[in-house]
């Protein structure tokens, strides 16, 4: 009968150790899902980052070409009035 109770106690030890390592592993499951969430967000932010930046510099490009197009013809017609005028 001794060794029944000692089996039982054993077995009940083995039990609880199981449970907590259970928990321990489902703590660990669940914050690894929570930090997979933030990096997705941050991967999403970034993103959204990354093509803020890319129009913007889109409308620099586009300023640039206009100011470009614009300083030329400034220049044509300089140069037309110039040797208009000579």
């Amino acid at each position: 009968m001794a060794e029944a109770e000692t089996l039982v106690k054993v077995l009940e030890g083995v039990i609880a150790a199981q449970t907590q390592l259970g928990d321990m592993i489902r703590t660990v499951y669940e914050r690894a899902e929570a930090n997979d969430l933030i990096i997705v967000r941050l991967v999403e932010s970034q993103g959204q980052s990354l093509q803020a930046i890319m129009q913007a510099l889109e409308r620099i490009v586009s300023t640039t070409d206009r100011t470009e197009r614009m300083t030329a013809e400034v220049l044509a017609r300089l140069a037309t009035t110039q040797g208009a005028s000579h």
